[in-house]
């Protein structure tokens, strides 16, 4: 098995307590020293190693002269995380987050990414669009000890995804309607569908890299999280939290009817969500067919009828997939925009984001800013369908103490 580390937290308080302990005046025999230092230490590992049921996860991170108060402990269970879509401001936005509330959380996990060589970001769903820069997911190697890229073409892609696409704007039912192509969503057009095949191929391929990275270095992962190459994680994920051998985790927002944006988790139940999907449409487009006409691939109720019962399976546990209370990450766009109600709780839309989430993650801007380290700009704005996005475009102004070297 390998050795692996786990990071856990002292904080600044609890240190000076520790070197303010001191003996009892009166002179105490050698035995009754030797039994007061190993209750003391007794004491401090037990401080150190137990974690409060219930806990909130997003524990602020304490530091001196820059460097985070850590204790290194063994940890045996091999973890990989892997990343995957197109890195729409990855260095400006989503790196400082990945490098506090992802690698820093799972210092001993593996690191997998798969994203596009693409320069350019059209105006769209996804925003504004802008310039992409797909070279900077490299900058990941200063900050994970083992990770591996796949970079992949437009001409690539549609080699491999060309023949599924036109199969599902061509192929009919017998009613004469498309059988593939979700036309009872309104917000769904070709390009939507493209890129709900786009993301798929992403998340296969980066599982694909990582299957074949662990044949040849001989490894079996335990435990396995996918995540997105485009957004700012607000809160920590740790791939134990919330987790167990037969329990996956998804977030808890987000839900049209589930949420499709992150997993980790079982190896087994991870494999699932990344790798059968393409396998699985045909099976999902009959169901559909029969149940629910006319959103056939509608990314969500996809892994609500088809991905989700397949995972239980795997799991051998009908609950076995669990939504974090906690957790919130915000979708990053080109321009340096953040989209900020990805997370925000609705009392007239109830199902989608957990009312846990709405609570417990306090003012947004302020959770925003301390993750990336510097002020955005001005006021967030209303754009399409209701969202609302923030301009935090690098720039000269920093948070005080917050650190501005990424």
């Amino acid at each position: 098995m390998m050795t692996m580390s786990v990071q856990l937290q002292l904080r600044r308080g609890e240190m000076s307590k520790q070197r303010r302990m001191r003996l009892p005046p009166r002179s105490p025999s050698a035995r009754t020293n030797l039994i007061l230092m190993t209750l003391a230490y007794a004491l401090v590992g037990i401080f150190l190693v137990v974690q409060l049921p219930g806990a909130s996860p997003d524990l602020a991170m304490d530091s001196v002269d820059g460097q985070s108060l850590l204790v290194e402990v063994e940890e045996t269970t091999p973890c990989a995380i892997l990343f995957f879509g197109l890195p729409r401001a990855f260095e400006s936005l989503v790196l400082p987050s990945v490098r506090k509330n992802v690698l820093q959380t799972n210092p001993a996990c593996d690191v997998y990414v798969h994203y596009y060589n693409q320069t350019l970001d059209r105006p769209g769903r996804s925003g504004k669009g802008g310039r992409i820069h797909p070279g900077d997911v490299y900058l990941l190697d200063e900050y994970a000890s083992s990770v591996t890229y796949q970079g992949e073409s437009e001409h690539e892609f549609l080699e491999k995804r060309g023949d599924l696409l036109q199969k599902i704007s061509t192929v009919k039912d017998s009613q004469d309607r498309l059988l593939y192509f979700p036309w009872k969503e309104r917000t769904y057009n070709n390009r939507t569908v493209e890129n709900v095949i786009r993301m798929w191929h992403s998340i296969e391929s980066a599982w694909s890299l990582m299957e074949r990275e662990a044949s040849r270095r001989n490894i079996q992962y335990k435990r396995v999280a996918m995540l997105r190459n485009d957004v700012v994680y607000l809160t920590p994920i740790y791939l134990d939290e919330y987790a167990a051998d037969n329990t996956a985790v998804v977030p808890g927002f987000g839900r049209y009817p589930v949420s499709d944006r992150m997993v980790y988790g079982p190896y087994e139940a991870v494999r699932v969500w990344a790798s059968e999907r393409f396998e699985r449409i045909d099976e999902h487009a009959r169901w559909i067919l029969k149940n629910d006409e006319g959103r056939a691939l509608h990314a969500e109720t996809f892994m609500n009828v088809t991905i989700f019962p397949a995972m239980r399976k795997a799991l051998g546990n009908s609950l076995g997939i669990v939504e974090h209370p906690h957790c919130c990450f915000l979708r990053s766009r080109a321009d340096e925009t953040v989209w900020m109600t990805d997370c925000d709780y609705n009392p007239r839309r109830q199902d989608v984001t957990l009312s846990s989430i709405g609570s417990g993650i306090g003012n947004i801007m302020d959770r925003l800013e301390n993750v990336l380290g510097r002020r955005c700009i001005g006021w967030p704005y209303t754009i399409d369908h209701g969202f609302k996005a923030v301009n935090c475009a690098r720039h000269w102004r920093s948070l005080r103490g917050y650190s501005d070297d990424l």
